[in-house]
């Protein structure tokens, strides 16, 4: 009896199993269990749990990020991607593009991609959401040969979805640490504070809870003092929900373009048809052990052309961001305490950048440049136009025939009357050194080196 019971169970076990079909080479052996009640050998119940269950579709496809706003034109470096089973070592992965400057599925791409022999492929498809299910399919051509993708994809958090077609669990991926569940990325924030000091006067901290809430305060200021929720949306992208947004003033974008800009309007003008955006995205980076090593990153574009991300905040506990502040505000070598004091500096040499008189591209890629760390100490002569406001002095890089303009900040050591001063829109020549003002890396000259043309 036992024995024809046991053999029962193993027909009724092996009836239930679910057809499988064809799947592409980058696809793996079906995942999870369909729902079915079942009864032991001593007449006990058990129910299994069902696919719906264990890949519900808790995260609309159209608030899945593609990853990296800071991404370049590198098809390695752009969206995150996406490995059957979390398997790095596999040549099949998807990713997901957003073409336009809609936040939802209309204008965003499924790539299905392979890397060959014959070079790097991708085959891209409207991403269409429905019921919470993102479906559509894409056909690579390789050597000939036809293969196809058909996708079904719930996605159970940010980081994992379930492509209903073939059965198969699909993870985001870091580039280095490979597949990661959420609550890596999670661990990373909770407890830790991003700080960083626009001026000697002035901060910003904001506190990671491990609730996941937040609290942003701004200068010891009361009316300052923002609080929300916290969201890892990509292996580099945390998005930040403002309780109140208006109050915050967070930008009212109406999405993201290709290249990770922001279009939009500020919140009071923000068109009232239109549903609040209460968040505000970070980019970040995050090392193989699990530590935030930069957040809030910006694109500084060098004077030699390339481009790099620098931090805008120190990331860590609050030993931890002190050490990175002592390191960050350390000025030029061989700058005095006293900014003042230009003995240190060589403004009789040759300079070491020149911008001209109408030379915008390289006034602005100077100034640009002065956000990175390689920059104090420099030489720069700017021509153009000087800016009086008060007792403050600039100089202004106009573009000829365009509206557009680069003004620096001038600090004038040892600063003489306005009489011995160019005056306001006259034509000047100003040659600065490179240094830490207020923490922030500043144009320090003299009355001797800052002369009408």
């Amino acid at each position: 009896m036992k024995k024809l019971t046991a053999m029962a169970l193993i027909l009724t076990m092996v009836l239930s199993l679910p057809a499988c079909g064809s799947k592409s080479d980058g696809e793996s052996s079906k995942a999870g269990n369909s729902a079915s009640d079942t009864s032991t050998a001593d007449g006990q119940e058990t129910t299994s749990i069902s696919e719906e269950e264990m890949y519900p579709a808790a995260i609309d496809p159209v608030m899945i990020h593609p990853g990296s706003l800071n991404g370049d034109e590198d098809l390695d470096s752009t969206s995150d991607k996406w490995y059957a089973d979390g398997d790095t070592s596999s040549d099949h992965f998807f990713r997901i593009e957003q073409m336009s400057t809609e936040q939802s599925s209309i204008g965003r791409d499924i790539e299905y991609c392979k890397d060959h022999e014959e070079g790097y492929l991708f085959s891209g498809c409207p991403l269409q959401g429905k019921d919470g299910h993102a479906v559509g399919d894409s056909t690579l051509k390789i050597s000939g040969e036809e293969d196809t993708m058909e996708f079904d994809l719930t996605f159970q958090d940010n980081f994992t979805c379930y492509n209903w077609k073939t059965g198969t669990v699909w993870k985001r991926c870091h580039p280095t640490a490979g597949a990661k569940d959420i609550e890596w990325y999670d661990k990373a924030f909770a407890g830790n504070t991003a700080y960083v000091e626009w001026t000697s006067a002035s901060y910003e901290r904001i506190k990671f809870n491990e609730d996941h809430t937040f609290i942003e305060e701004h200068d010891d200021d009361p009316e300052q003092t923002y609080t929300g929720t916290w969201e890892v949306k990509a292996t580099n992208v945390i998005w930040l929900h403002f309780d109140d947004p208006v109050a915050a003033n967070v930008p009212q974008p109406s999405g993201l373009d290709i290249s990770g800009e922001f279009l939009g309007v500020e919140t009071e003008t923000a068109n009232e048809d239109e549903p609040l955006i209460d968040y505000v995205p970070q980019e970040f980076e995050i090392d193989d052990s699990g530590k935030i090593t930069a957040f809030g990153l910006y694109p500084v574009y060098n004077t030699d052309g390339s481009t790099e991300y620098k931090a805008t905040y120190c990331f860590g506990t609050e030993e931890e961001i002190e050490e990175q502040l002592q390191a960050k505000n350390a000025g030029a070598a061989g700058q005095p305490e006293d900014y003042n004091d230009l003995t240190a500096s060589d403004l009789a040499g040759d300079p070491d950048e020149i911008i001209e008189k109408g030379d915008n591209d390289a006034a602005s890629t100077f100034q640009m440049a002065m956000m990175g760390d390689d920059i104090g100490g420099k030489i720069v002569e700017i021509h153009g136009t000087v800016n009086v406001l008060g007792s403050a002095y600039s100089i202004i890089v106009p573009e000829e025939g365009t509206s557009f303009k680069t003004t620096f900040n001038l600090y004038i050591a040892n600063k003489p009357s306005a009489d011995e001063l160019p005056k306001d829109d006259e034509e000047a020549v100003v040659k600065a050194v490179v240094w830490k003002v207020n923490n922030m890396w500043s144009l320090v000259t003299d009355a001797e080196h800052f002369t009408a043309e």
